[in-house]
């Protein structure tokens, strides 16, 4: 029988090195214990300094005299004969961070849950070596043999064993990387690092007690923590839907409080809907009408006044333009946030406002339900200061600081490789790529492939086939450092290429580099972290607005992504095009707004349609998505796909796992993680576009590579140049252009020294 170590995991326990790191004993002699006496039959002379007997032993059985040897010891901890290791082991490894916690998959194999290990190393520098960061996972099943190598891991964590520095193949600077054979894919055998693989435990336990890290040793320092916390989240989430049920049967069976939810949702709408002159149809009276009515049901007096505020404040929304509307939206934005935030407790006061006078049970439970309430909100709060170790603060990933991420990222990650042409994917070369994130869990990719060609044109079927090939190299080629999305940008493919050709002639940017999702750089300074883009969101429950648009995108995590549709992603996204929406008007709107913001026509807009129609004509002359006020439907043209590349270091600051309205998705921050708990082949992801990864193609945090499945993709950088062609000579200032996009701080006005009293004047 073996020993059986027992971890109840919190989400995401975790080492620090230095903090947590075993320093090495100071080995003596008298540590061993055995002194052989100097009339021993059997004298040895010791072979250290070569006189005299020896009067200590080793556990191997070589002798030696007791000052030699701690002479010896104290430079390394080993025998001078054989080369027998003693002591406490410790590496070189650098300074990082080691995570585990728990997946609801099983390894290929088991059958039982899977531990998730995470290590994380910052840039810095090891003995005047300058070394990148990097992030890096591992598994292990969570059985009794698993649970003994989360302890031996652990151990050897401390003592520096588990990483060394050594050279990228990619990008020639060091980096971490194992100095031991650990799991890094759930499935695909020993040849792909995965499982299963009925030796690993042997041989790692073998490995581990090479180096000096025994069984008997780890099961002592293994990481014990208590169960009481996942039993309190477990309690938590039973206690927050005994609340939700009890409200909602409350709402159900007394008609006060029919009328108080009522009231309740007309108040949220009336936040949400925008009541513009087009949209002032019965269900906006309807929720004025409902918003007066929730403001009397709580105060007679207040409520009315209340109730005319938010009729006239709705009507001026609706009329307002300019500076006005601006101000009107930042306060229907905070409103719509605060609602969404405290809905809970808004439906408990009104379900307490509407008992009042009911029978004397009525209250009662109300109470109770009050109660509960603010036990769950207390459980909470309990939960979140409770979730550390060792008594730090474990930072909720959605409010790191995403420049402060940035900053800190690599300065020079992998270069981007040279443009190499491709052959279209034959059947032998998919099982080269069967490592490929696209391809994971997936058996059925050469049918899937056949059948997407089958209706194809042969002059289309090679272009989509040059086209995955390409895609599956490059992702092959980035895998171990980078996470890939894939993005649709049929419908605006026009407006990101003229956001390159400005970047060309503002930015010095390459006039061939790949397209610019967003340029300006103003609407990030709002967004410090993810938490800030997902308050966009929850101020009006999806992402097809401008304010969230003009920060971010939504992409999926593999090429064969179908995003619950009947189709994936090559078939409906590439070959047919996205579907638009944009109208003529909004295509216009929007050129005009991106030329005013560059600057172009020093700022004005007058003189600036002539040029917005010369734009179009040009989307139109090479085949790209231009909206048109015809009625008539504009031919279908083939998609465009951007295939985007963002460094794990910065990864999870900037993007997370979704629903298809943008919605948080469970477990959806942090993304590396959300990723192995699911197959990425139906979820969507939302992805930051910030303008200083993008536009930094020589640090290469991010990479990103345009495909089109028509011949707009051989005619892409003619195109560019004409556009760089057409908006340069309209840019008079420089430096203005780059301070309007946010690229340069407006210089300080020069202080008066007199006036400030540093100069007197005589």
């Amino acid at each position: 029988m073996g020993t059986v170590l027992t971890l109840a995991l919190p989400e995401e326990p975790q080492l620090n090195v230095p903090r947590d790191s075993t320093e090495q004993k100071n080995l003596r002699s008298r540590d061993f214990g055995l002194k052989v006496s100097s009339s021993c039959p059997e004298e040895e002379i010791c072979c250290i300094c070569l006189e005299g007997h020896s009067t200590v032993q080793l556990p191997c059985g070589h002798r030696y005299h007791a000052e030699c040897l701690d002479q010896w010891l104290q430079r390394r901890p080993t025998c001078p004969t054989c080369g027998q290791s003693y002591g406490d082991r410790t590496g070189s490894m650098p300074d990082g961070n080691m995570r585990w916690g728990w997946l609801n998959r099983s390894l290929s194999g088991y059958r039982c849950r899977t531990i998730l290990l995470h290590f994380y190393f910052p840039t810095g520098s090891l003995h005047g070596r300058i070394y990148d960061g990097r992030s890096l996972h591992a598994f292990l099943p969570d059985d009794e043999q698993g649970r003994h190598l989360l302890a031996l891991f652990q151990l050897a964590f401390r003592r520096r064993l588990m990483f060394s520095l050594s050279q990228s193949n990619t990008t020639g600077r060091l980096r971490p990387t194992f100095a031991m054979h650990l799991k890094t894919a759930m499935a695909g055998g020993p040849t792909r690092h995965g499982y299963p693989d009925p030796g690993y435990y042997a041989s790692a336990v073998e490995e581990l007690r090479g180096v000096g890290v025994h069984l008997d040793e780890a099961m002592p320092i293994a990481v014990q923590l208590e169960s009481s916390m996942v039993k309190r989240k477990r309690f938590t989430a039973l206690l927050e839907d005994v609340v939700q049920c009890s409200c909602r049967f409350a709402i159900v069976c007394t008609p006060q409080g029919f009328n108080g939810l009522v009231s309740f949702l007309a108040l949220v709408y009336i936040l949400v809907i925008p009541p513009r002159v087009s949209c002032l149809h019965f269900l906006n009276l309807f929720c004025i009408l409902a918003f007066g009515m929730f403001c009397l049901y709580m105060d007679d007096n207040v409520g009315t006044a209340i109730n005319v505020a938010g009729v006239v404040y709705s009507v001026i929304r609706g009329f307002a333009k300019g500076h006005l509307s601006d101000v009107c939206e930042e306060i229907s934005t905070f409103a719509r946030r605060s609602v969404n935030q405290h809905s809970e407790a808004m439906t408990i006061c009104l379900l307490l406002r509407s008992s009042c006078g009911m029978a004397p049970f009525i209250p009662h439970s109300w109470l109770v339900v009050t109660l509960l309430w603010l036990l769950k909100l207390y459980l909470t709060a309990h939960n979140k200061r409770g979730n550390s170790h060792n008594g730090i603060q474990q930072p909720l990933l959605h409010t790191v600081d995403i420049e402060g991420n940035i900053e800190g990222a690599p300065r020079r990650a992998a270069p981007r490789p040279p443009v190499e042409t491709v052959s279209p994917i034959q059947d032998h070369d998919w099982p080269l790529y069967s490592s490929c994130p696209s391809l994971e869990d997936r058996t059925d990719v050469v049918d899937l492939f056949r059948h997407l060609l089958k209706p194809l044109r042969p002059v289309v079927r090679d272009t989509v086939g040059k086209i995955v090939h390409e895609l599956l190299r490059n992702e092959l080629r980035y895998k171990e450092d980078y996470v890939v999305f894939y993005h649709s940008y049929s419908s605006s493919c026009l407006l990101y290429e003229v956001q390159t050709a400005l970047a060309a002639c503002i930015l010095d940017y390459p006039i061939d580099g790949p397209p610019i999702p967003r340029l300006r750089r103003q609407p990030y300074q709002n967004v410090k972290c993810l938490q800030h883009l997902l308050q966009i969101w929850e101020s009006t429950m999806h992402d097809q607005t401008a304010e969230f648009q003009a920060v971010a995108i939504s992409a999926f995590c593999s090429c064969l992504a179908s995003g619950g549709q009947p189709q994936n992603m090559l078939q409906a996204w590439l070959i047919r095009g996205f579907p638009s929406s944009i109208s003529a008007g909004a295509m216009r709107r929007m050129l005009k707004d991106l030329l005013l913001a560059a600057g172009v026509c020093s700022g004005r807009a007058q003189g600036l349609d002539p040029l917005v129609t010369s734009i179009l004509a040009m989307g139109r002359k090479y085949g790209l998505h231009v909206p048109s006020w015809r009625l008539c439907q504009q031919p279908e043209n083939p998609g465009h796909l951007l295939q985007i590349f963002v460094h794990q270091s910065v990864v999870d600051a900037i993007s997370y796992g979704s629903k298809a309205r943008g919605q948080l998705d469970s477990g959806g921050i942090p993304l590396s993680r959300w990723l192995l708990q699911r197959s990425p082949i139906d979820g969507h992801s939302r992805l930051l576009t910030h303008p200083d990864l993008f536009l930094d193609l020589d640090r290469g945090l991010v990479h990103s590579f345009a495909f089109s499945a028509g011949p707009y993709g051989r005619e892409r950088v003619a195109l560019l140049r004409e556009l760089r062609d057409l908006l340069k000579p309209q840019i008079q200032d420089l430096r203005a252009s780059r301070m309007s996009l946010g690229f340069e701080r407006p210089a300080e006005p020069e202080r008066d020294l007199e006036s400030a009293g540093i100069i007197y004047s005589i």
